[in-house]
């Protein structure tokens, strides 16, 4: 069994594994996928009226 994500096995159209690797790394500490939650919650409770 594997987990996460094996960044070797990413198409070359996305650049190198080890360039998405460090993206993804940026992009978490500077709390891109957070502010993304965040944004899908609030969606997600205005279009369903929970809140």
């Amino acid at each position: 069994m594997k987990t996460g994500c094996q960044w070797r096995v990413i198409p070359n159209e996305f650049g190198s594994g080890q360039t998405c690797h460090r993206r993804f790394q940026e992009w978490e500490r500077a709390g891109v996928f957070k502010k993304i939650y965040k944004s899908i919650l609030k969606y997600y409770d205005v279009k369903n009226k929970i809140a």
